[in-house]
């Protein structure tokens, strides 16, 4: 950052001046690159490497190299960004639409494991767990309150050693995912 300073009836003003940056080199997988002559925005003219075929920015390049290199094809790399710009919000989409597609099978899962927590299938095995456990947390020792998964491999055809019994304090500890978030 350049900065001037001027009197001005005895107060000094900083004056900033404003750097346009250019822009970032580009991963280009093509070989044919030329140098040419760019004019950034300010009227400063600067020597740059610039693929043939895709327009991409590939760098500045040392004036003593370039002899009388032709002009910046804007035109070129506008459309490379363009097809970049496109490309990112194809893949933005695409990863919005799996997301969507992950919470709506999440909620799905919710609902059957829901319906399941009530069926008489589920509270006999819940009962069974218990009894073994003798009605005490297994971490530690309070009544159990819930029946704990140890795997969802065979949720609803559960084996009685995938249950563990726990209070609730103890499974709310076991999952902190599920805690909400302050």
């Amino acid at each position: 950052m350049n900065r001037r300073f001027a009197l001005f009836g005895g107060i000094v003003a900083t004056l900033i001046e404003e750097i346009v940056k250019p822009d970032p080199p580009v991963e280009c997988k093509h070989e044919e690159a030329e140098i040419r002559r760019r004019v950034n925005p300010r009227g400063g003219v600067a020597h740059v490497k610039q693929c043939k075929q895709c327009g991409a920015y590939l760098g500045a390049v040392k004036r003593s190299w370039a002899i009388d290199p032709s002009d910046f094809d804007e035109e070129l790399y506008q459309s490379s960004i363009n097809k970049w710009r496109d490309y990112q919000e194809a893949n933005r989409n695409y990863y919005e639409q799996e997301y969507q597609k992950r919470v709506e099978q999440q909620a799905r899962r919710r609902e059957g494991f829901e319906a399941y927590y009530h069926t008489a299938k589920w509270l006999t095995k819940r009962a069974k767990a218990y009894q073994r456990d003798k009605y005490t947390c297994q971490i530690c020792g309070a009544r159990s309150q819930v029946a704990h998964h140890l795997t969802y491999d065979h949720f609803g055809n559960e084996y009685l050693f995938e249950l563990v019994s726990l209070c609730h304090h103890c499974h709310d500890s076991y999952h902190p995912e599920k805690q909400p978030h302050e």
